[in-house]
């Protein structure tokens, strides 16, 4: 992975914030994105909830369907997760 400097950091959040209920809306679980420094954006509501975390790039390339290549953390239930992981993402 790439240390981006804040301004392409701060472009791909907006990105990824703008287009996050588009990218998981197949999802039968609710969403949150989550960044390390506590940036955070609800991509579907839903009970039960996962949590994804990473840098704005990673998540990006997750919503995108290269789940198998960022380097994210699912948090949760564990059959909320499981579900979760099953969900066909990108647009």
């Amino acid at each position: 992975p790439r240390t981006l400097d804040p301004r392409h950091d701060a472009a791909l959040w907006h990105a990824l914030t703008s287009r996050a209920r588009l990218f998981l809306r197949r999802a039968e679980v609710g969403v949150t994105l989550l960044t390390p420094d506590g940036r955070r954006c609800e991509g579907r509501s839903g009970t039960p909830a996962v949590t994804v975390v990473g840098e704005p790039a990673e998540l990006l390339m997750y919503v995108h369907g290269r789940t198998d290549h960022a380097l994210v953390e699912i948090q949760g239930d564990p059959d909320a997760v499981a579900t979760f992981r099953t969900t066909r993402l990108a647009v």
